[in-house]
């Protein structure tokens, strides 16, 4: 069962503990203090100490706006949202709508690539460079393609699909060719010689 106000007190409860532990001791004692206090006297706290001594900042402690100036810490004083605090609040949703929409589309942007490199490995290992070759070329086309998407200025954003690292493709296709690395108890023995084997050190 839900208790709406256990369900607050529990939430400004947990907001006190990132301030805290963000480096906010002003803007997690206020969070504490709105537990038993209304909204206003909260409102009213923040104002007066929490923005001159720490600035506009989220929870976890990401800087919006440094140094508030006098206006807006009336407005808050005041129990308004000054207009800069509301536009950065936005930005913030914004940004998080977006990525929690574009990351299935990278997931498998990400799956293919890797995937694609793996049959490429693969083909090599067998000694098929033929194949390797045509492999190769359609993966580097795939790749300009997402490229090309990814920068093209009349895609709009939440069209738009992170190119995953180098990097983490080569360890996704690795991984996909040795899922046993997955096992948590052989990664710390088997990556090692793992990572020797598709990086070989050239003899002196």
């Amino acid at each position: 069962m839900n208790i709406p106000i256990l369900s607050a007190t529990v939430g400004k409860a947990m907001a006190a503990y990132k301030r805290f532990d963000s480096g906010q001791p002003m803007g997690g004692a206020i969070d504490l203090a709105s537990i038993v206090i209304p909204k206003g006297p909260s409102d009213m706290l923040r104002g007066l100490f929490q923005l001159p001594s720490e600035g506009y900042r989220t929870q976890g402690g990401d800087m919006k706006v440094a140094e508030p100036n006098i206006g807006q810490r009336v407005a808050k004083t005041a129990g308004f949202q000054p207009t800069k605090f509301a536009s950065e609040q936005e930005r913030d949703y914004f940004a998080r709508r977006l990525k929690y929409r574009t990351k299935e589309a990278e997931d498998n942007l990400s799956t293919e690539l890797s995937s694609n490199l793996m049959n490429i490995m693969l083909a090599r290992e067998k000694g098929d460079e033929q194949k390797a070759e045509k492999l190769t070329k359609n993966f580097a086309d795939r790749y300009q393609r997402a490229a090309a998407n990814f920068a093209n200025p009349s895609v709009p954003l939440d069209e738009k699909v992170q190119l995953p690292s180098a990097t983490s493709i080569k360890n996704r296709a690795v991984l996909m060719m040795h899922p046993e690395l997955i096992v948590k108890n052989a990664r710390k023995l088997k990556r090692p010689a793992l990572y020797d084997l598709y990086n070989p050190k050239e003899e002196d």
